[in-house]
């Protein structure tokens, strides 16, 4: 390839680098379930003894009780379920936002919308997604054109400038960013907020894990969350490393759609328990993405959710974002 001014361009260093690297890891999920199973020994302070108070110093003590509470169940599961976490004055301002967002929504109102129509890979099926821009709002809403088919509808903001009280809120609730911070011993930060509406539809979301990276996500129930609504079911320690999921920590890194299946292919090789995270309005659903999770199908009423997406400022995620990978 050459440049505008006829001269040959050069491939970045980290490509010639990191790109036959990929390459191999690709061809053998095994070499790089091994590079994966070094870089967590080497680089999870959470494995180091005598960095447990490191975190929870920087916050000054001031959530200790309900670090001392959660976080030791979280390490060895993965996941838990918090009662009551958030106030009935959040809840009501929550409900008051996403409500008044879906006033009167039309998937097709131009009059409203910028409207982008794009191929989404999910469950190893190309599907056309709509990306829907408010005008005047600036929100953001997501979902499968086939809306009776998967049943969900999403909405973010990524007018940072203007963001609604009730998002800001999130982005800087000192609590939960104390505590998934000592979760990992690193620093976190609040990368993206999403109000998600379920609704009957004829699929579910197969058996996944999110990224190899470190990532963490709080879903909070906005409406009552029952066995018929559509809960989210987490196998209890498969956010530890595991060789069984081999194929599919490799397979992260490609863009084919095919860690969904691996993942299925493998759930005999996993651990048996479940934990179905049914809840009530306030409760807290906190959560490891690397761990194996799954989302049932709605059948009835609607289920709405706030999932807060943290992103960690740890070694491994730069090491990970040097060698150029997203996943």
């Amino acid at each position: 390839m050459q440049t505008s001014n006829g001269k040959k361009a050069q491939k970045p260093i980290r490509d010639l680098i990191f790109l036959p690297v990929f390459s191999l890891f690709r061809r053998n999920p095994g070499i790089f379930a091994l590079f994966y199973k070094g870089v967590n020994r080497t680089l999870d302070k959470r494995l180091l003894p005598g960095k447990e108070a490191d975190m929870k110093n920087a916050f000054g003590g001031e959530f200790d009780d309900e670090i001392r509470h959660i976080v030791p169940t979280l390490r060895k599961q993965g996941v838990f379920l918090a009662k009551n976490y958030f106030p009935n004055d959040f809840l009501g301002q929550a409900r008051e936002y996403f409500e008044n967002e879906l006033r009167d929504f039309d998937i097709n109102d131009t009059g409203r919308f910028d409207i982008e129509v794009k191929d989404e890979i999910h469950s190893a099926q190309t599907i056309k997604t709509k990306v829907l821009t408010d005008r005047k709002t600036k929100s953001v809403f997501t979902g499968f054109d086939s809306y009776e088919l998967h049943g969900r509808r999403r909405i973010r903001h990524y007018d940072y400038a203007h963001l609604p009280p009730i998002i800001e809120q999130i982005y800087s609730h000192k609590k939960l960013i104390a505590l998934v911070s000592t979760y990992y011993q690193y620093p976190v930060y609040v990368k993206e907020v999403v109000f998600e509406r379920l609704t009957p539809g004829l699929s579910h979301e197969p058996w996944h894990f999110d990224r190899t990276r470190d990532q963490f996500k709080v879903m909070i129930p906005l409406t009552t969350v029952g066995l018929d609504n559509g809960p989210m079911t987490y196998i209890p320690g498969s956010h530890q490393f595991t060789n069984a999921l081999a194929e599919s920590y490799s397979g992260s890194f490609t863009v084919n759609g095919e860690q969904p299946y691996l993942v299925s292919k493998r759930l005999a090789d996993l651990p048996r328990d479940r934990v179905v995270c049914t809840g009530q309005p306030g409760d807290a659903i906190f959560f490891d993405t690397l761990g194996v999770h799954t989302g049932s199908r709605c059948q009835v009423n609607h289920r709405d959710v706030i999932v807060v997406c943290f992103e960690v400022r740890s070694p491994k995620n730069r090491l990970f974002t040097l060698m150029g990978l997203k996943n």
